[in-house]
């Protein structure tokens, strides 16, 4: 049987990018550890505190991408793109308690 890493539709490409997964209003700081056109690996202070439905914005692009948290790992989590860019929305990140 192919590894997980074998079946994934998309290879990552590693990356070190500061993104805000946000929920609502309320944005999160993240890394993004690797990237693909269908997901990510991101990496948080709590990645428990990261919610299973966000809008993941990486520093520097104006755009927004729907996600959805596939799998926690410690301080990791898996975000698998649930469709293409959106529009961008004025948003604030916040800071975690």
């Amino acid at each position: 049987m192919p590894s997980f890493h074998e079946r994934r539709a998309h290879p990552r490409t590693p990356s070190n990018w500061q993104a805000f997964a946000y929920d609502g209003s309320r944005g999160i700081p993240v890394v993004v550890v690797d990237y693909a056109p269908g997901g990510c690996r991101i990496r948080a202070v709590r990645s428990r505190a990261v919610p299973d439905d966000v809008e993941l914005h990486i520093v520097g692009q104006t755009a927004l991408r729907k996600s959805k948290v596939v799998w926690r790992a410690g301080d990791e989590a898996g975000l698998m793109f649930v469709r293409d860019q959106v529009e961008p929305q004025p948003r604030v990140p916040v800071e975690l308690d």
